[in-house]
């Protein structure tokens, strides 16, 4: 859906140059396969997977987004 309402993405080598970078860039695959721990353990920017929910009767996929982020600590004495 990042490629549907973009105005910039109206010739053929701007849009095929966006999609190939962000293939890149993400990682698809079931958290349960090898593939995603790779991914995770490598730090990989973004990760995309399909969850499969049960609850109480309810068997649902939720789509599962991780984004590497930076993070900074404070060392409170």
């Amino acid at each position: 859906d990042h490629f549907t309402c973009l105005e910039e993405t109206e010739e053929a080598a701007v849009l095929y140059e966006a999609i190939t970078s962000y293939r890149s860039s993400l990682v698809i695959c079931h958290e349960s396969d090898p593939a995603w721990r790779k991914a995770v353990l490598s730090s990989r920017d973004t990760l995309l997977t399909l969850r499969h929910m049960m609850d109480e009767g309810t068997d649902e996929y939720k789509i599962i987004m991780l984004y590497k982020r930076h993070l900074s600590f404070k060392v409170i004495k």
